[in-house]
């Protein structure tokens, strides 16, 4: 059975106030997840599901536990002149544990970052993106074009190489954040083809 993405994130936000009023307001307000915040990456939702650690995916389901859940769009996560109207594809949902906010689940497993705009923006002017290792500090920093740089969130590693390799520089949250980023980009640099000419180019040298 296909499943349906936008009703999902309907469900999970149904409950999430749009003001940082109330215990569920005051609870993300006090983790810096504002309702300014929020409303930046297109809301933010909270369900029961199960959590596959095989698969790194969840699924919801009432007897499972509750997780932070946000959208992953395939374009501008929220339009600067109507930020209630979504243009964007949302090609998957990322979601946490509140008291684990580093490990990060999808619901189908197709989304590799989070914050295209943010990656466009830093190619279109050449400034450095800040690259987070949760969602929950992106979502404080402002999201993809809020804050003082573009901002994104690799949610595939092994994706790196494509996403990072053309950006003028990457700021990463700490020396273990970016050492571990240069390291997986290392291995994923594709190694050069062999250069070769024409033998008769090489007889004619001679």
């Amino acid at each position: 059975m296909p499943v349906d993405l936008v009703h999902e994130f309907g469900r999970a936000i149904r409950i999430v106030p749009l003001d940082d009023d109330g215990p569920v307001g005051e609870w993300l307000a006090r983790r810096g997840l504002t309702a300014e915040r929020r409303h930046a990456v297109g809301e933010l939702g909270i369900l029961k599901a199960i959590l596959s650690r095989s698969t790194m995916t969840f699924e919801p389901n009432d007897d499972g536990e509750r997780v932070l859940v946000a959208p992953v769009w395939g374009g501008r996560a929220v339009e600067p002149e109507c930020p209630a109207l979504h243009l964007s594809e949302l090609v998957d949902l990322v979601g946490w544990r509140p008291n684990d906010p580093a490990t990060l689940y999808q619901r189908l497993g197709l989304a590799s970052v989070m914050g295209r705009e943010g990656l466009r923006l830093s190619l279109a002017t050449a400034s450095p993106l800040r690259l987070f290792r949760t969602v929950e500090a992106f979502i404080r920093y402002g999201g993809e074009s809020q804050g003082e740089f573009p901002a994104a969130v690799l949610l595939n590693f092994n994706m790196a190489w494509l996403h990072l390799a053309d950006l003028p520089a990457v700021i990463a949250d700490d020396i273990e954040h970016g050492t571990m980023l240069e390291e997986i980009l290392k291995l994923q640099r594709p190694a050069p083809p062999p250069i070769r000419v024409p033998v008769s180019v090489l007889e004619a040298a001679e």
